[in-house]
């Protein structure tokens, strides 16, 4: 179940090799992969539904029930409800999030990660090697293989293992160059958490070796250069503009604007597309605001950090980093890309979350110590 729900980021990358390496089209890797997420998937629901049929009912009837409210009622929804709610919303998101709840032990979820992020690095050698071979020629940054990088990096990095450590810096660097600057900068920030609160004798020579790589970057932006690669991330460190929301602005006032005329029962679920030609709003609070008004929305998002907030306080050291890994997976990409109801990332952080706060209140008979189950939970 667990290696079901996590296998997402290698799917991505995969798809990425099917199309650079392989030639094949991108709506054939596309069916491929949702091909490979759905045979894996298919049989995980199955298994958790075996354990706790209550479970997994109760959310599904909820979902479906605000998917068929925004299709009769805000009638602009009905096409992005029946395209993203069935492709990814439920079968993905929603179902991810339940299987890992009814897994429920966080040291097996972390085993399973570590491993499926060797994974992932592997895949990443593939593609740099085709694209160092001249298998393909490498024309854009690509925002998606980036941010399925992030988790393994974490992971990897997570460890401490010196392998693991050079395989994680190995794929922030690979996100660096052609990848998204906001999934490198959560990176960072996951490091630094980690410094500050369980290595503080590291955090002189961390910085020290930020500035030295900093400085660097004008040297290796002309090695990327002779090797005809141009790294816009890099370009707009260097540049000064890393921090430009790169025309988000534009959709926060859009969206801003509709919700003065539906403030009270917002857009609907998938509301925000239709005003935005398609696109979400690349912000979480604002999205949740605009899908349930500004009363409803308010309310969630409290409840939400609140959850994530008590689960936090309530664990021991180690707890707190691994939640801190799933929620800058999770949540923190959502703040300026992706859209929480087709994040996987999101999926898995909503379901850690839940197990955090049942095994930290006494729903578990051991706090965030349970028993593995059979072979049957990594599937």
């Amino acid at each position: 179940m667990v290696y079901a729900v996590l296998i997402q980021p290698v799917l991505i990358i995969f798809q990425h090799i099917l199309i650079s390496v392989l030639g094949m089209s991108e709506d054939m890797s596309t069916l491929f992969r949702i091909a490979l997420t759905a045979l894996p998937m298919a049989l995980a629901i199955v298994l958790g539904i075996r354990r706790n049929a209550r479970l997994f009912v109760i959310p599904y009837l909820v979902l479906i029930a605000l998917c068929l409210i925004s299709s009769i009622f805000y009638t602009g929804n009905a096409d992005y409800v029946k395209r993203e709610a069935i492709e990814f919303t439920l079968p993905v998101v929603l179902s991810g999030a339940l299987c890992l709840i009814c897994v429920g032990d966080i040291k097996l979820i972390e085993d399973c990660l570590y491993r499926i992020s060797w994974c992932a690095f592997g895949l990443v050698l593939i593609y740099l090697l085709n694209m160092m071979r001249g298998v393909f020629f490498f024309e854009k940054y690509d925002m998606s293989m980036s941010y399925a990088m992030l988790l393994p990096a974490m992971a990897l990095y997570s460890h401490k293992k010196i392998w693991a450590l050079l395989a994680s810096f190995s794929l922030i660097i690979v996100i660096l160059v052609i990848g998204s600057r906001g999934a490198a900068v959560i990176f960072f920030l996951y490091v630094v958490y980690d410094i500050l609160f369980n290595n503080p004798k590291f955090v002189l020579p961390f910085f020290v070796l930020i500035g030295v790589l900093f400085a660097s970057l004008p040297f290796f932006l002309g090695y990327l250069s002779d090797l005809g690669l141009n790294s816009r991330t890099l370009l707009l460190l260097l540049s000064g503009e890393g921090a430009k929301i790169s025309g988000r602005d534009e959709l926060y006032l859009i969206i801003i604007n509709q919700l003065k005329d539906h403030s009270l029962f917002g857009l609907g679920l998938w509301g925000d597309r239709q005003f935005l030609d398609g696109y979400y709003c690349h912000n979480f609070f604002l999205e949740v605001c605009a899908h349930f008004g500004m009363f409803a929305g308010p309310i969630l998002l409290v409840f939400f950090i609140y959850l994530i907030v008590r689960a936090y306080f309530s664990s021991d050291r180690w707890h707190k980093t691994v939640l801190i890994k799933y929620f800058c997976a999770g949540l923190l990409p959502l703040m300026a890309s992706n859209s929480y109801l087709i994040s996987d990332a999101f999926g898995v952080f909503c379901g850690i979350l839940v197990v955090y706060y049942q095994n930290n209140h006494g729903h578990r008979k051991k706090v965030l110590k349970l028993k593995r189950y059979d072979t049957p939970a990594h599937m």
